[in-house]
């Protein structure tokens, strides 16, 4: 069986993406299980002019065409499929769907997912990473369920460590980039702070509790992957970072005695995931996809970051019993392994490949 894998996956550290890591991590996956899997695997990746030439010319002799990411690519890759007629796999990480919960999508993103939910509904199978971000796909795009699979994002077995007795470290961590920040008065850290809109003004709201979380346990609160205007603004107990390369996020991680999600969705978070390969538990927003592994494992906590009082609580319980967490939290890293869903993938080459 030959797979052609399609997707961009450049390497950005200043404006990092979750499909992009996905799409990197996913590849290598595969490839070291190839061999033992009995298939091929094709690669249509590189610059957008790169991938369409590939697709052009690997499309016709491959078995299956699974678009790992959003892009132009998709619709070459589904015309593709329909001219030598063969199944078509999308993975689907983000989605104009996701204006419901919160997220911003400006015109060229919105007309991009009209046409782009066309395909979607035609596609051959649809991968998503999480439950709740099915759902909010599909009630946009009425899409047959017989052909939608929940496979869960991954992490390296590389850095999966042991479980943890106690804390190792003395910070609250939140790893994501969050907006454009432009003039807007508001003072969530009680100064008057550049806000862009409503969005932002609630996520700053919640790393402020965050922050008061923090004051009553001699913590601080490591923000890493935000721009240079928060990290001018010198606030206390604040420890604010630029985007960093995800080997430094594993280091990052094992300072944290949580690593918190306080997004206003996310279809998955990579970096929950990686926090429990480091035997940190999590705490995160009901409307993160990742949420439905924390609460089957019980690897961590779904909060309110709006309701600090909420916070503090599961907190406390968290940290008495930090153990079982951590415990919990190695153990759905090992079973959410990039191999592992490397296998996943796999099934449904087969379901639909034979």
């Amino acid at each position: 069986m030959k797979i052609l894998l399609t997707g961009d996956t450049k390497l950005e550290i200043r404006q990092p993406a979750g499909s992009r890591d996905f799409a990197r991590c996913y590849i290598r996956a595969l490839q070291a299980i190839s061999e033992q899997e009995h298939i091929e695997i094709n690669l249509a990746t590189g610059e957008r002019i790169e991938r369409l030439f590939l697709l052009v010319a690997l499309s016709r002799k491959s078995t299956i065409i699974h678009c790992l990411t959003a892009g132009k690519d998709v619709f070459a890759a589904y015309a593709l499929s329909r001219l030598w007629n063969k199944p078509l796999v999308l993975s689907v990480h983000g989605h104009v769907s996701e204006a419901k919960d919160g997220a911003r999508f400006d015109w060229r993103q919105r007309l991009y997912y009209y046409f782009y939910d066309k395909i979607l509904s035609q596609a051959d199978a649809v991968t998503f990473p999480s439950p709740h971000f099915f759902d909010l796909v599909y009630q946009h795009v009425k899409c047959d369920k017989h052909k939608c699979f929940i496979v869960p994002n991954g992490v390296e077995e590389e850095y999966i460590t042991k479980a943890r007795t106690k804390p190792l470290g003395r910070k609250i961590g939140i790893f994501g980039r969050w907006g454009k920040f432009v003039k807007a008065r508001t003072k969530p850290f009680g100064r008057e702070t550049d806000i862009s809109n409503w969005q932002d003004k609630i996520l700053m709201r919640r790393v402020q509790n965050l922050l008061e979380l923090a004051s009553g346990y001699d913590l601080s609160v490591m923000w890493v992957g935000i721009g240079d205007f928060l990290q001018s603004l010198n606030l206390p107990l604040l420890d604010a970072m630029p985007p960093v390369p995800r080997e430094k996020v594993f280091e990052l991680i094992d300072e944290c005695v949580v690593v918190a999600v306080p997004s206003l969705t996310e279809s998955f978070s990579l970096v929950a995931l990686q926090s429990m390969a480091r035997g940190v538990p999590v705490l995160v927003s009901d409307k993160v996809g990742i949420s439905f592994l924390v609460n089957s494992y019980n690897a961590g906590l779904i909060t309110n970051f709006d309701d600090v009082k909420r916070l503090k609580e599961d907190f406390e319980n968290l940290i008495e019993g930090y153990a079982t967490y951590s415990n919990n939290a190695i153990r759905c890293a090992k079973e959410n392994s990039w191999t592992n869903v490397a296998k996943k993938f796999i099934n449904i080459y087969r379901l639909f490949g034979n």
